[in-house]
């Protein structure tokens, strides 16, 4: 019983820092995302800006534009993992002192149940014994 109440909560402290890791590896590759993003956006902008009149104006439209938006996109989604480290760090403890209330909850009524099926069957076999 207590190995099966310790097994649950490892695995659920085990899923939260599998969370972590995943948004720290998200975290880590934002400054290459952000070379790579900007990288690029140098280029198409010097590439198009050669260009003169119409075709300088579609070349920005087809080639600059997708590295802004990728910028923008990088700018959203860093925001984001910013959001989610703060919500992880502050509801950590609360989460991993949830994960062993529920692994022990979960098997004290398993307890409790095979309890009474052990009380009921001692009882049914007294019963038979004194007929």
């Amino acid at each position: 019983m207590g190995a099966q109440v310790a097994e649950e909560s490892a695995s659920c402290v085990t899923k939260k820092i599998s969370e972590a890791a995943t948004l720290l590896n998200k975290i880590i590759k934002v400054p290459k995302r952000a070379a790579k993003v900007t990288k690029a956006g140098v280029a198409a902008y010097r590439k198009c800006s050669a260009k003169s009149g119409a075709m300088e104006a579609l070349c920005h439209a087809t080639d600059t534009l997708p590295a802004a938006v990728k910028a923008v996109i990088l700018v959203k989604d860093t925001v984001s993992y910013g959001a989610q480290s703060v919500k992880f760090v502050t509801t950590l403890e609360a989460e991993v002192k949830a994960c062993a209330v529920k692994a022990t909850s979960t098997n004290a009524l398993t307890a409790l149940s095979l309890s009474k099926n052990v009380i009921s069957c001692v009882n049914s076999e007294l019963t038979a014994a004194s007929a």
